[in-house]
């Protein structure tokens, strides 16, 4: 099994029990309007916003 299935297997792991434990956070990254383009600059945004 190469690094890179590992990664993503744990990736997925992970992010599943995020989404368990802390439905908003799908409601925030996937419900959003507007296209991909839009969203990303928008989570980007407010990324930049806290650091």
């Amino acid at each position: 099994m190469s690094i890179t299935a590992i990664v993503k297997y744990l990736k997925g792991i992970t992010g599943r029990k995020l989404f368990e434990r802390f439905p908003e956070i799908r409601n925030q990254l996937w419900k959003e309007k507007g296209s991909r383009k839009a969203k990303l600059a928008k989570r980007n945004e407010m990324f930049l916003a806290k650091v």
